[in-house]
C-alpha cells in the first residue's frame, strides 16, 4: 500500500510541475508560480522515481524473506507455505495467481526476475539447512 501513495504523489509532483511551467510560460495566467526551491524539490521526486521504486522493491523483499525464516524456524509448515503462496504468487502463470499481497502492485518484470532471484536464493538456504539437519542428527 507505501507503493501506491508514493506513485500517486509522484504523480501529482509531475503534475504541479506541469502546471508550474504552463504558469510561467503563459504571460495571461495571473497565478503565481512555484518558488525556485519548491520547483528544484519537486522535480528532485519526480528524479529520484527510479531509485526509490529499488529501494522499495529491496525492502519488500528484505521483510518477506524475515518473516519467512521466522515462520520456517518457529512456526508450522503450514503457516510458513501460506506465506510463502501469498507473498510469492506473483511467480506463478497469471491464471494460477490466487491472491496478489500489496506490495505486488506494479511490478515489472525485472522486479518480477528480481523476486525471483531472491525466492531462489532462500529456496537454496532452506535445502541446504535441511540437508545440514539431516546429515548432523542430534546426538543422546
Amino acid at each position: 500500500m507505501i507503493e501506491f501513495y508514493r506513485i500517486r504523489a509522484t504523480n501529482k509532483v509531475e503534475n504541479a510541475l506541469a502546471w508550474n511551467t504552463y504558469i510561467k510560460n503563459d504571460a495571461n495566467v495571473e497565478t503565481v508560480p512555484l518558488t525556485e526551491d519548491d520547483e528544484m524539490f519537486f522535480q528532485h521526486i519526480v528524479d529520484s522515481d527510479e531509485p526509490m521504486r529499488k529501494m522499495f522493491m529491496q525492502v519488500v523483499i528484505t521483510c518477506c524473506f524475515i518473516e519467512l525464516r521466522s515462520l520456517w524456524l518457529r512456526s508450522s509448515n503450514t503457516d510458513f507455505w501460506l506465506r510463502w503462496n501469498e507473498y510469492l504468487s506473483v511467480l506463478r502463470r497469471p491464471e494460477d495467481r490466487r491472491s496478489n499481497h500489496t506490495f505486488h502492485y506494479k511490478l515489472s518484470v525485472n522486479e518480477i526476475s528480481s523476486l525471483h532471484d531472491a525466492c531462489v536464493e532462500f529456496s537454496s538456504l532452506m535445502s541446504l539447512a535441511g540437508q545440514w539437519v539431516e546429515d548432523n542428527p542430534p546426538s543422546g
